[in-house]
């Protein structure tokens, strides 16, 4: 079986952009919710019933700064994917990646080997947005960094230098943007397999920077990365630190735990057994558990909730949309995961950091996981 790991931004994107909240009461941790009959949930609800916006109070991942009315301001948010296999090991990544024939590049480029005790990275895709307001100078210079925590490391960013090889990875990389345009870079603006940003990994077939193109298909600003157009910022790699938050408890059939040191959000369970079933939770703290099933019904539209998702924790529609883009189709494979579900901040955290100079006025970040069955 592949593995096919990803962490948000990881394979995650990060945005400026706008964020939306609630103020409504949270239910209990570890609250399954029922469902009934095989159709969608609406759009305001969810299967039990509820407003999807009173899983939490606020929307998770906000950092925000007092800003003056008058004072120019950009703002930044991230999405990305952890995806774990059976084991509970993961990779941060922005999305799924497309099978790709490998084209050998022109100037041959040596790729760089992967330590022994990893495997190549397969699925992520966190994307970093920004976005500024009108008064905004968009010849303002921006620095934008990310660290992987616990030990963690980098395997592919793009823009990289001039469109040049991988830099050497380690846990931490900068990028800066000396200008932004409004409105969509020119297509073709996605490096290809052959190029070198691509050939200079170890599996070029497997660069996520390949295949932006294709789930970022609308942006609001073009950047300007070194002289490389791009909408947002990507990269992925290995968390140090994070195993799978969710698993099944031993000797306890069908009993799931959240085994992470932090809170995690809305969680989605899948039967292995009876694929279609899908079990909703509100949210677990840490150590707590649920039994696979309560409250579980057919027909749950998994995909529909997580875009909803996306939009209340602060995501702008755009951004939600490449998100979906990129991860409906493992969504919609009802044997693609067992467990999907959010990250709250603590856990983002824990598996990576952002930095911006200067500082935004505000920074969302949305992180899912996935596990394989």
């Amino acid at each position: 079986m592949k593995r096919r790991l990803a962490v948000g931004v990881f394979a995650a994107a990060i945005g400026l952009g706008g964020l939306g909240g609630c103020g409504k009461t949270a239910p209990a941790a570890g609250e399954a919710v029922e469902t009934e009959g095989t159709a969608a949930p609406d759009a305001d609800a969810r299967p039990d019933g509820g407003d999807l916006a009173a899983v939490v109070p606020e929307p998770p991942g906000l950092v925000a700064e007092a800003v003056a009315d008058d004072v120019p301001t950009f703002s930044a948010a991230e999405w990305g994917v952890l995806v774990y296999d059976k084991d509970g090991v993961g990779e941060l990544a922005s999305g799924p990646v497309a099978d790709v024939e490998v084209v050998p590049p022109v100037t041959p480029v040596k790729p760089r080997p992967e330590p022994p005790h990893l495997e190549p990275v397969l699925v992520k895709k966190p994307v970093i947005y920004l976005r500024t307001d009108a008064s905004w100078d968009m010849a303002t210079d921006i620095t934008v960094s990310v660290t992987m925590n616990g030990g963690g490391r980098l395997h592919e960013v793009w823009p990289t230098v001039a469109g040049g090889v991988q830099p050497t990875h380690g846990a931490s990389h900068t990028w800066k943007v000396d200008a932004m345009t409004r409105g969509a870079c020119e297509a073709g603006w996605a490096p290809r397999v052959d190029d070198p940003p691509c050939s200079s990994l170890a599996r070029p077939e497997a660069c996520e920077a390949a295949e932006f193109e294709t789930w970022v298909a609308k942006s609001e600003l073009c950047l300007d990365v070194g002289g490389i157009s791009a909408p947002a910022l990507l990269y992925n790699g290995f968390p140090g630190n994070s195993g799978a938050p969710m698993a099944p408890v031993v000797g306890k059939a069908g009993t799931f735990a959240n085994v992470s040191p932090h809170a995690v959000g809305l969680v989605f369970l899948r039967d292995t057994a009876n694929p279609d079933v899908v079990t909703v939770v509100n949210g677990l703290a840490a150590g707590a558990t649920v039994e696979l099933g309560a409250g579980a019904a057919d027909g749950v539209d998994v995909a529909k909730l997580v875009s909803e998702e996306l939009k209340r924790q602060g995501l702008s529609p755009t951004e939600a949309s490449d998100f979906m883009r990129a991860w409906t189709p493992l969504l919609s494979d009802a044997r693609g995961w067992a467990v999907f579900g959010f990250f709250e901040p603590q856990g983002i955290e824990a598996i990576s950091s952002l930095d911006f100079s200067p500082k935004p006025a505000s920074v969302q970040r949305v992180m899912a996981f996935a596990v394989e069955p």
